[in-house]
């Protein structure tokens, strides 16, 4: 067993000096990510969250410099192409403090993809460090609101001594999207944790959380039950349905259903029940037609104080981006998440779909392009199963 666990996060292969590297380099990844989820949006402390990716970084290059190649493909032109009309259109509209962080968060990646594609072994094994930096942020999270998690006192929204709720929303959703997946997959002793990570989730009263909760175990299940045993599929579906329709009527829980049932009588009927479905919406509509009205390069980060009410934005990151910095940008952004669907070695392509589709589900439900967690995790995803043609990997 002792052997096993090693083997889950350790390289041992016959060059040393490149393990001890690539240990290094692994720990610190496991590290810096866990910042990102924990403190990564807490101020001043999110300036170390972005120190350790630097670092991260740093080191990347070097090992590739050492042991792997630098080189120029599909992927790494498409982030250069994003950045490029993103210049282009912070130059047209102005650079502002937010103006650098698509920048350095896209740029970000080339690092991380040079290192898993020099070093096989570590992309062989990053999804359980992946795996392991959530469970760090779930017991964060428990550490914080023990007394309320255990109290099962929800009369406050839990979160915002992390980051705004909704934020804390994302890194739930993909938290449960692995757990789930990999519970299917026969990893059982992650219930505890796919349960606690559900109860974290009500905490935060996100209902775009947790109907997208909804969404994605439906997906997962349709993707790895669905396709060879329907009627298993059918049963969990509606066991995923049954469940949430009677978590709503837990007395304590009472506020969370009562915002349900406004958020449905605002879409289906209309009626002005509630306040921030209909902001959302309005959010939303002016932002489309700011972004007709400027197309092709949007019309600056800050369009927000200036053309919506109260100086919000879409919420849908799609929408912000096109209104921002126009369809260009908005356009290779959807191209660098869905990258990893389109190459041709694609045996964990059931994976790739329910990490991508986390990331893709909350960008339509939050403008939180800006979250560094998925900028993590694509790398990986583009390198995951991928047979190199570089003669010096592992």
């Amino acid at each position: 067993m002792k052997k096993l666990i090693i083997s889950n996060f350790i390289i041992q292969s016959e060059n040393k000096t490149k393990d001890i590297f690539s240990n290094i380099i692994n720990l610190i990844f496991l590290i810096s990510l866990t910042l990102v989820l924990t403190i990564g949006r807490t101020y001043p402390l999110n300036f170390i969250a972005n120190a350790s990716f630097i670092v991260m970084s740093i080191l990347m290059l070097i090992y590739t410099k050492l042991f792997g190649s630098f080189f120029l493909d599909r992927f790494v032109i498409l982030i250069l192409l994003i950045n490029m009309f993103f210049f282009i259109s912070s130059i047209l509209n102005g650079f502002v403090g937010e103006s650098f962080t698509l920048t350095f968060l896209t740029m970000g990646i080339i690092p991380s993809y040079f290192y898993f594609k020099s070093s096989l072994l570590s992309r062989k094994i990053a999804i359980n460090y992946l795996t392991f930096a959530y469970i760090a942020f779930n017991l964060f999270f428990l550490s914080i609101y023990s007394k309320e998690l255990f109290g099962f006192d929800f009369t406050n929204r839990l979160g915002d001594k992390i980051a705004n709720q909704n934020d804390i929303a994302t890194y739930l959703l993909t938290a449960h999207s692995i757990y789930f997946y990999l519970i299917i997959k026969k990893h059982y002793y992650l219930l505890p944790l796919l349960l606690l990570n559900g109860v974290q989730m009500i905490s935060t009263g996100s209902r775009s959380g947790l109907l997208n909760i909804l969404i994605m175990s439906s997906l997962i299940a349709y993707i790895l039950i669905g396709k060879k045993r329907k009627v298993s599929f059918i049963i969990t579906t509606v066991g995923l349905l049954t469940g949430f329709y009677l978590i709503l009527f837990i007395p304590e829980l009472a506020s969370l259903q009562d915002r349900f049932h406004d958020l449905f009588l605002e879409i289906f009927t209309g009626q002005r029940k509630d306040v921030s479905t209909s902001n959302r919406i309005n959010l939303l509509f002016e932002s489309v037609e700011f972004f007709i009205k400027n197309p092709l390069f949007g019309g600056g980060r800050t369009f927000a104080s200036k053309y919506t009410f109260d100086g919000n934005v879409a919420h849908n990151a799609f929408v912000e981006i096109a209104a921002s910095y126009g369809i260009f940008v908005m356009s290779l952004f959807v191209l660098l998440f869905t990258f990893p669907l389109y190459q041709k070695n694609n045996r964990l392509l059931d994976l790739k779909i329910t990490l991508i589709m986390s990331f893709v589900i909350f960008f339509f439900t939050l403008s939180g392009y800006y979250y560094k967690a998925p900028y993590y995790i694509l790398p990986i995803l583009a390198t995951l199963d991928e047979k190199s043609n570089y003669s010096s990997l592992s």
